[in-house]
C-alpha cells in the first residue's frame, strides 16, 4: 500500500514538472520578454539595475523581494529563460506541496484529480502565475500555501511546524506593498484557527519585522519611513482615472495612466495592446449603451 502511494506521488509528481516547464516555456513565448533585466517594465529593470551595482533601491517605488531576488538570478547567470524556469520551479513547488496533501486528503480520487487539473488550467494562474513579473508570478503560489496552512493549522501540534508559514507571511509583505492588510489578517487567522498565544507571537514577530526592516532601510536612503510603495497612490490613481472605462482591459492601466495625465510612453505601450478587431468591438459596444442609455434619460427625466 505504502509502495503504491509512493508511486502516485512520483507520477503526479513528475507531471507537475511536465507542466511547470511547458507553461515556463509558453509564457516566455508569449511574453516577449527583453533580453536583460534592466530593460524589465513597471520599474522592475531600473531597480535591478541599481542592485547590480551595489545601489540601494528608489525611495521604496517597489517592494525589495522580487527586484532582489531577479538580481540574485542575474548574478548567477545571463540566460533570461533560465531565470523564469529557477523562479518557476522554487514558487510552484509550493503548489506540488498543496496539490500532494489534498490528493492523499481525498484517497486520490478520480475528483481530486479532475479538480485539480481545472485549477491548473485558470487563465491566472497559467499566465500570471507563471510570469517572471510583476508580483502576481509569485504571490499566487504562495498565497495557496498559505491558506493551505491556514486549513492545516488546527491539526499542527509542534509550533516550528507554523514556521513555513511565518516566513511566507513575511515574504509575502516583501513581495507586494498592498499586502500590507493582508499580511497581518494573516497571523490573526492563524491565531483564531489555532487559539495559541505562541502561534501570533511568532507570526506577529516575523511579520513585523519585515515590516520594520523594509521601513528602516526606506529610511536610511530617503528619510521617510513607509512601510509599502511610493507606488501605491499612482496605483490607486489608474484604477481611478478618466480614461479606465474607455480602455481597460484593451490596454493595460500604466500607458492609460499616461493618456489621462496627458503624457506618453512608448515604451510601456508594448505588449499591452490587444487585437484591433477586439478593441474595435469594445468601444462599439460601449457607443451602444451610451447611446441606448442617452435615449432613455428623457423618459426616466419625465417618470420623476
Amino acid at each position: 500500500m505504502q509502495q503504491l502511494l509512493q508511486q502516485k506521488r512520483a507520477i503526479f509528481s513528475g507531471a507537475f514538472l511536465a507542466y511547470v516547464l511547458a507553461l515556463s516555456w509558453l509564457n516566455w513565448q508569449i511574453s516577449t520578454p527583453a533580453t536583460s533585466m534592466s530593460e524589465f517594465g513597471f520599474l522592475f529593470g531600473p531597480e535591478i539595475s541599481r542592485i547590480l551595482a551595489g545601489e540601494p533601491m528608489t525611495a521604496s517605488e517597489r517592494m525589495p523581494f522580487v527586484p532582489h531576488f531577479l538580481a540574485s538570478l542575474a548574478r548567477l547567470t545571463d540566460e533570461p529563460f533560465a531565470h523564469l524556469l529557477v523562479k518557476n520551479l522554487l514558487f510552484q513547488s509550493l503548489l506540488l506541496i498543496v496539490f500532494l496533501h489534498w490528493l492523499e486528503k481525498l484517497r486520490w480520487q478520480p475528483v481530486a484529480l479532475i479538480l485539480i487539473g481545472y485549477v491548473l488550467m485558470f487563465p491566472q494562474l497559467a499566465r500570471h502565475g507563471f510570469a517572471l513579473f510583476p508580483e502576481e508570478g509569485y504571490l499566487i503560489a504562495l498565497l495557496a500555501f498559505l491558506f493551505h496552512g491556514l486549513l492545516r493549522a488546527p491539526g499542527y501540534e509542534k509550533l516550528w511546524q507554523f514556521l513555513p508559514y511565518a516566513l511566507g507571511c513575511g515574504l509575502a509583505f516583501l513581495t507586494k506593498g498592498s499586502t500590507l492588510l493582508l499580511a497581518p489578517l494573516l497571523c490573526l487567522l492563524f491565531f483564531i484557527r489555532t487559539a495559541r498565544l505562541s502561534v501570533l507571537v511568532l507570526f506577529t514577530g516575523i511579520t513585523a519585522a519585515a515590516m520594520l526592516s523594509w521601513g528602516f532601510a526606506n529610511l536610511t536612503h530617503t528619510g521617510k519611513f513607509p512601510l509599502t510603495t511610493s507606488y501605491a497612490g499612482y496605483i490607486l490613481w489608474t484604477g481611478n482615472n478618466p480614461k479606465t472605462l474607455e480602455n481597460y482591459p484593451a490596454q493595460s492601466l500604466d500607458p492609460i495612466a499616461k493618456q489621462a495625465s496627458g503624457q506618453r510612453d512608448n515604451e510601456s505601450e508594448q505588449g499591452n495592446h490587444v487585437d484591433a478587431c477586439i478593441h474595435g468591438r469594445q468601444k462599439k459596444e460601449r457607443s451602444q449603451y451610451r447611446n441606448r442609455d442617452a435615449d432613455r434619460r428623457p423618459e426616466r427625466d419625465a417618470q420623476f
